[in-house]
């Protein structure tokens, strides 16, 4: 009678770990396409149909309240998906696309104009990033970046609407031109420690050393900033990336969850669902880690992995210099939208539990004011100083 007993529990606590629907922690928020195909298929193969989309959102509300997009024209984005946002209780963060070919920018601001007019785009929208690393890609230079913004804005200003607009982009863009700081409303940077080759466990504080001159440059400038995208893909390979596993995918999420926590940083993460079309065999222009950065298979089932991930915080950050009081960025590029056809879900394998490592001491500066200004230092120090930062960034 035990042993039946026993074989019933087991059963139970199976069928929860794979019928699980929602997270351990809600997180702020998730990036989505309704992309499902590439460029060369007809449309009922590459975009999912507003069934779908309903579907796809009721799973993400199971895991946050706000949603980020990144066109409104591409697979007839504004039209299917903010409404579908307003039916299932999400906040929405729109984009607008910015490619090479100025065409694409132009229909894209057409549609924005156009939802603005008919109050889709209102002061209750989150936000609008123009354009997605564009200017990392070279598609636009930052001059042409910031006339774009302005225009957004201007738009905006004219019907009434007054939120966040941002130029999407990595840390090191933001780093190399502060003319873009100080345009944006708010600094929106994609980050992936995982691109750089780091080992999951310590990658939250190897993303903090390298978010550091990101988070000096928003505290000059007076300016929020938010991580628009992280993520780790939980299968696949690429060369010069980090080790791509359900494992290593759990332990970045639990880490950044509570790096995030600390600094004070509102995020989207990367992404809500995997993305199969975004590389197919024989494809030599994107890494097949590519299709496995989501939460939830391509069929719509959390990842088991992700499922049963009670978070906990393992690692305290190691700041050598005082965290400015408005933080928040991003570092190295990643995938936004590339083409492949459809292949199949990638098997769940059994939950890994979040690596038990050895607690980071934090060692914050302090200098008996309010936190924000470094010690005064003798000269020696200061030369020290300088070269452990050289060494860090």
């Amino acid at each position: 009678m035990r042993s039946i007993a026993i074989l019933l529990a087991a059963a139970i606590a199976l069928f929860t770990v794979h019928t699980a629907t929602a997270l351990d922690q809600k997180l702020y928020g998730l990036n989505y396409t309704p992309r499902k195909g590439q460029d060369y298929m007809p449309l009922k193969k590459r975009c999912k149909n507003a069934t779908e989309i309903d579907a796809d959102l009721a799973k993400i509300h199971a895991l946050t309240d706000r949603l980020r997009i990144y066109s409104l024209t591409d697979c007839n984005t504004a039209a299917l998906v903010i409404p579908a946002a307003q039916r299932a209780n999400l906040s929405i963060w729109v984009g607008l696309w910015v490619g090479p070919n100025n065409t694409v920018y132009a229909e894209e601001k057409a549609a924005f104009t156009s939802l603005v007019a008919k109050g889709l785009v209102n002061n209750n929208t989150l936000g609008v990033h123009v354009a997605s690393e564009a200017i990392y890609r070279k598609d636009i230079n930052v001059s042409q970046a910031i006339t774009n913004y302005n225009e957004i804005k201007q738009i905006l200003h004219d019907a009434d609407v007054y939120i966040p607009v941002t130029v999407t982009d990595i840390a090191d863009t933001y780093i190399a031109y502060p003319q873009l700081t100080k345009a944006v409303d708010i600094i929106s940077a994609n980050s992936f420690p995982f691109w750089e080759n780091v080992v999951p466990e310590v990658a939250s504080q190897s993303m903090y050393n390298r978010m550091y001159p990101l988070m000096l440059a928003a505290k000059k400038y007076n300016k929020k900033i938010l991580i628009s995208e992280t993520g780790w893909a939980t299968n696949g390979s690429s060369a010069g990336a980090s080790v791509a596993s359900s494992q290593a995918g759990v332990t970045w999420l639990n880490d950044f969850y509570f790096l995030a926590k600390t600094v004070s940083w509102d995020y989207y993460w990367y992404s809500s669902f995997d993305q199969p079309w975004r590389h197919v065999e024989g494809d030599n222009t994107t890494a097949d880690v590519e299709n496995y950065f989501g939460l939830y298979f391509n069929n719509g089932t959390l990842k088991p992995e992700f499922a049963t991930l009670n978070f906990t915080q393992r690692v305290k950050i190691v700041t050598k210099m005082p965290v400015p009081k408005q933080s928040t960025a991003a570092p190295v590029a990643v995938a936004t939208a590339a083409p492949s056809p459809v292949v199949t879900d990638a098997s769940a394998s059994p939950a890994p539990v979040v690596p038990s490592v050895p607690v980071v001491t934090a060692s914050v500066a302090s200098n008996g004011t309010n936190g924000t200004e470094p010690h005064k230092k003798s000269k020696i120090l200061s030369i020290l100083e300088a070269l452990i930062r050289g060494w860090m960034f």
